[in-house]
């Protein structure tokens, strides 16, 4: 359901971790470049300092250096990001995405055939975008 969106998202992150372009990149002194998209479950409402978000802390313990960026925005639904949030994204490609969504979703009843066609359509247009 929804809850996957945000929990295969954290999961990639991880995977990520054993491929080779990322040693190569930062063995090199590169950051690896990771746009995050999403809503709040990425900008950490109350909170003090970004770095201190799930997804800070994951990137601050990955074996390299990662400059995260973020599109995301509060209240955020999947067709949000797909047009509101993906275009920006996309025009300076990073290494990785990483999107966290679904909860805004579930809270307003977005029906499961639009949530599926549109998380669907946003994976594709990032999977086009993406260095690797």
């Amino acid at each position: 359901g929804y809850f996957g969106a945000s929990t295969g998202a954290a999961a990639a992150l991880w995977a990520a971790a054993d491929r080779p372009t990322m040693w190569r990149l930062s063995s090199h002194g590169v950051a690896v470049q990771v746009a995050v998209l999403g809503d709040s479950s990425i900008t950490a409402p109350g909170l003090a300092d970004g770095s201190l978000s799930w997804i800070g802390r994951l990137a601050d313990r990955l074996p390299w250096n990662v400059r995260l960026h973020s599109y995301a925005r509060g209240g955020s639904r999947v067709n949000d990001v797909l047009l509101r949030q993906a275009p920006t994204a996309v025009v300076d490609p990073p290494d990785l995405f990483v999107v966290s969504v679904g909860v805004n979703d579930a809270l307003h009843g977005t029906p499961r055939w639009p949530f599926r066609r549109d998380l669907g359509s946003l994976i594709d247009v990032l999977s086009c975008a993406a260095r690797w």
